[in-house]
């Protein structure tokens, strides 16, 4: 893994801060350990993010495991986001942000406010889950319905939406895609929240 080096680093940091400085807890001690930690979990969002992206291609590409193993990369990904926000709290102490330290507020701002991946891990998995099999419905159907048949694919509806001019014809073509999406009383009820829940964490 690409931070490993990055994690010895930080631990030796840890270990003989105390020798050199004679207190871990100087302002300069706690920027250095801020600094090392915010460059440690940019590497870590990178590998996490490398790895989301391969699943989600096989996932487009229509693979076997590709939605199983999209499940598992964004579900690992939650965790991992959920993690180093704990984590950067704990590094954040009074002295560790100088008045000049704008970009590195800036960085430390946004690895705390990551957006829905701050919800806790059991609402975040409900959460991919919901999205993930929506989406992979929506895009692998083959119950469309394209004016001229019943068994078309979302890129034949696509193709004929575009070319088709009777209106009542276009009105079943809709129909058939709508029968296609998540149940809305399923999302209004169980997945806004998490979404409403995930606003008033970053909000904080």
């Amino acid at each position: 893994m690409k931070s490993t080096a990055f994690l010895l680093y930080i631990c030796i940091f840890a270990l003989l801060s105390p020798l050199q400085c004679g207190t871990s807890s100087s302002g300069a001690d706690d920027r250095r350990w801020l600094v090392s930690l915010v460059d440690l979990v940019e590497l870590d969002y990178v590998d996490h993010c490398e790895k989301r992206a391969d699943a989600s291609w096989n996932e487009l590409l229509g693979q076997s495991k590709g939605l199983a193993m999209k499940l598992e990369r964004d579900k690992s990904f939650g965790m991992f986001v959920c993690k180093q926000t704990t984590d950067i709290k704990s590094a954040l102490t009074a002295h560790a942000l100088a008045a000049d330290d704008n970009v590195l507020r800036r960085k430390v701002t946004l690895l705390l406010q990551p957006g829905d991946t701050l919800l806790e891990t059991e609402q975040w998995i409900r959460l991919v889950t919901f999205g993930d099999n929506a989406l992979n419905k929506i895009r692998f159907a083959t119950n469309y319905d394209c004016g001229t048949s019943s068994n078309c694919t979302l890129r034949e509806l696509h193709y004929n939406l575009a070319r088709q001019q009777d209106e009542d014809t276009l009105r079943r073509m809709k129909q058939s895609w709508e029968r296609n999406l998540p149940d809305i009383n399923d999302y209004l009820e169980h997945m806004l929240p998490l979404l409403r829940n995930a606003s008033k964490q970053n909000s904080k």
